[in-house]
């Protein structure tokens, strides 16, 4: 359906308002939009076709170039709407057949182009390209933002409206387009890392959940404000990092240096996402690792001291002696 350019937003806008959207209006159920079967996209920059963008990759497949009136050129002018809590990742040209001249898309921020196709001026757009032939299956997305004389942005797009203007110079003949355009949902943290003891005896492990496809980095906190990433393998007190860049962290042998605070960086499309940190508490009174300080820990260091068992070196000076003794009695009444 086609529009003539003179007619006013606040017609258009009233139409809109009103939910008597007609053809060049697009299901909010669909994330497919083809021209053979929807009906002809808008050649009016003052009602574009409304198209509403759902996760994962959405379709736009259209013609322009040559219409029924020589020397008008059939223009596409689309609003598409990335949902809240995602981005629009990619903009992929999917298929394409076009004639000689330039083929041209621009992007603006809001529902509309205010741009009129005869008089170009890219510095309202956030961005444009030319494309063609040789593009086929390239993400158009990052060469759309470096558009020269627009404002320009960096991939991937935030949620929000923006409007598309699709146009092909050549009017000799009908040529074709498909766009796919993925829109990828923003991760939350659905498990955060909970505060662990610290015990010799036991490994420790910090676990984060999340269900969308990331990369993480666990990093540590020993002096206060510095986050320091970690990574696999030995550490300077004896302890062995595994797991520094997976959901799981797993710290085999720990200490005392290893009581700090622990974090995780996911890094997505979105950006990055930084987890609560999680704190390893040093509480040697805890002689049994059975999370509390109590007599049974009293009663069993007593037992492992007069064994003479290794465990019973509690200043860890190589030897079992009576400064073990004292030393654990301290601890034990400081409690933790």
């Amino acid at each position: 359906m086609r529009f003539p350019e003179s007619r006013t937003l606040a017609m258009v806008l009233a139409c809109v308002t009103a939910c008597t959207l007609s053809a060049t209006a697009v299901a909010q159920s669909g994330a497919t939009y083809t021209e053979a079967v929807n009906g002809d996209l808008s050649n009016s920059r003052f009602s574009p076709t409304l198209f509403p963008l759902a996760g994962g990759v959405n379709t736009i497949t259209g013609t322009f170039g040559r219409t029924g009136v020589p020397d008008v050129h059939d223009l596409d002018y689309i609003t598409i709407t990335v949902p809240a809590g995602s981005v629009l990742e990619r903009f992929v040209l999917s298929s394409v057949d076009i004639g000689g001249a330039v083929s041209f898309i621009g992007m603006q921020t809001g529902p509309q182009i205010t741009v009129p196709p005869n008089t170009f001026d890219s510095s309202p757009l956030l961005g444009w390209t030319h494309f063609g032939n040789g593009d086929l299956g390239r993400d158009l997305l990052p060469a759309i933002g470096a558009g020269p004389g627009a404002m320009g942005f960096v991939p991937p797009l935030p949620s929000g409206v923006y409007a598309l203007w699709i146009m092909e110079l050549d009017t000799a003949s009908v040529y074709s387009y498909s766009f796919s355009l993925t829109v990828t949902t923003c991760p939350t943290i659905q498990q955060q890392p909970m505060n662990v003891r610290l015990c010799s005896a036991v490994p420790i492990v910090l676990q984060i959940a999340t269900q969308a496809l990331v990369s993480f980095q666990w990093q540590v906190e020993r002096t206060p404000g510095t986050w320091i990433a970690l990574s696999d393998g030995l550490t300077a007190s004896g302890s062995v990092i595994q797991g520094a860049t997976a959901p799981m962290l797993t710290i085999l042998s720990p200490s005392a240096s290893d009581a700090a605070a622990y974090r995780c960086v996911l890094t997505t499309a979105c950006g990055s996402l930084t987890s609560d940190p999680a704190v390893v508490i040093d509480c040697p009174a805890d002689f049994n690792c059975d999370a509390v300080a109590n007599s049974a820990d009293f009663f069993d260091y007593i037992t492992a001291f007069f064994d003479e068992s290794p465990s019973a070196d509690f200043n860890a000076d190589g030897s079992v002696g009576s400064q073990d003794f004292f030393d654990f009695l301290s601890s034990f009444f400081a409690g933790c």
